[in-house]
């Protein structure tokens, strides 16, 4: 059980999209993905694109890039999909924007907030985040103290 991880680990699938829309939303960006639907009058497929919210945490992409996206963990009530990777950019070169996050460094980042979170929820007395703390220090990471655990909240 002191194996186990800090933050579950989900099964993802990548798929890409168009940016239709980016830069009116921080760190969010809508994505039009291709799809064809059936249509059993006609007996043929027709385009059905599906458009996604999808979390860009670097503010990377712009309308027209070609990207991949992968699913993953929920960050608001509709955005369940983020940025992997810039797969044909449109305007300015790649090099010129942020980098795209990898999965291991989205993972590090959720863990960190994880541990922040059961710091402050471990100051109130909850146990169950008490025992991860003891989990993610036999694993090596860093536990904060409270004071830096509260530095970036809102009160």
């Amino acid at each position: 059980k002191a194996n186990t991880p800090i933050v579950r680990q989900l099964p993802w699938s990548t798929k890409i999209g168009v940016v239709v829309s980016a830069g009116k939303m921080d760190r969010a960006v809508k994505v039009r993905i291709a799809g064809q639907e059936w249509n059993k009058k006609f007996k043929k497929h027709f385009p059905s694109p599906i458009t996604h919210l999808v979390s860009d945490p670097q503010n990377s992409v712009v309308e027209g890039d070609v990207v991949r996206i992968s699913s993953g963990w929920r960050t608001s009530k509709n955005i369940r999909h983020v940025i992997s990777a810039i797969v044909a950019p449109f305007g300015a070169p790649v090099e010129d924007r942020p980098p795209v996050l990898t999965h291991a460094q989205r993972m590090d980042i959720r863990i960190q907030d994880r541990i922040f979170k059961d710091v402050r929820s471990a100051a109130k007395g909850r146990i169950v985040s008490r025992l991860r703390l003891e989990r993610a220090k036999k694993q090596g990471h860093e536990i904060p103290n409270l004071e830096t655990a509260m530095a970036n909240m809102k009160i």
